[in-house]
């Protein structure tokens, strides 16, 4: 099919990009590729594939891009009902992003499980609360306004009602 041909032109594609010495950018490249296996219906290889990065970035010591990892993860498992394995996921994404000083990445995973709970009619008041000020003070940082995601973020987490 299509999708098949398509995927093992990315699995090709990222195979000559690591012949090159390169790795930096492949964990990311696994979750976009994750993603893309999700959206053509493929939730377990997506999944598994999720789980590779995420290896494979405590492999290799790439730990800057982790957040992301578990954020996609997250994402995914919420999707395939698995609420359970996506707040801890959406939790571990938000604590490696805090811990790294990432604004955005601790927002984004905080607002997917804002969304995941908000989902399920789990309580969300603390967390509510929690993400409100840490988008007040992520809006009060140099060049936050001219940062469109961010300002997206904030923008949702500001609302009354924060959800999407």
């Amino acid at each position: 099919t299509r999708g098949e041909r398509l995927f093992a032109a990315f699995d090709a594609a990222i195979d000559r990009f690591q012949e090159t010495g390169a790795g930096i950018a492949v964990p990311y490249f696994l979750c976009s590729k994750a993603r893309a296996l999700a959206a053509a219906g493929q939730g377990a290889e997506a999944v598994a594939t999720a789980h590779t990065a995420v290896d494979m970035i405590r492999d290799k010591g790439e730990r800057w891009l982790e957040p992301f990892a578990f954020s996609v993860l997250g994402e995914l498992l919420a999707q395939r009902e698995d609420a359970a394995g996506a707040e801890d996921a959406l939790k571990t994404a938000m604590e490696l992003a805090e811990a790294q000083g990432s604004v955005i990445w601790t927002l984004q995973a905080g607002h997917a499980l804002l969304r995941l709970r908000q989902a399920r009619g789990a309580p969300t008041d603390d967390l509510q609360s929690d993400l409100r000020a840490r988008a007040d003070a992520a809006a009060r940082l140099p060049g936050a306004g001219d940062h469109a995601p961010l300002q997206r973020l904030i923008s949702d987490l500001r609302t009354p009602t924060a959800s999407l």
